[in-house]
């Protein structure tokens, strides 16, 4: 990265390891119950929004390391 003066910095990155959703969900570690008011099925017959929810769930691990107690996409 630049710095405004000019000089080059190097930035390092923490790598957090690859989370399988599908394959979690396939042999069973995630359990998805859909809501009874869910208008929108996967190809699997997964409510959508809650995969929404589960792939943010995701990015936000990746992000901070921790799994949130509490967690919603616009929180």
């Amino acid at each position: 990265m630049k710095k405004l003066n000019g000089k080059k910095v190097w930035i390092e990155k923490k790598k957090y390891p690859e989370v399988d959703c599908w394959e979690f969900c396939s042999c069973g570690k995630i359990i998805v119950e859909n809501s009874s008011h869910c208008w929108s099925l996967s190809e699997e017959g997964i409510d959508n929004h809650a995969l929404n929810l589960l792939f943010s769930l995701n990015i936000e691990y990746q992000k901070t390391g921790i799994v949130p107690e509490k967690f919603g996409i616009f929180s």
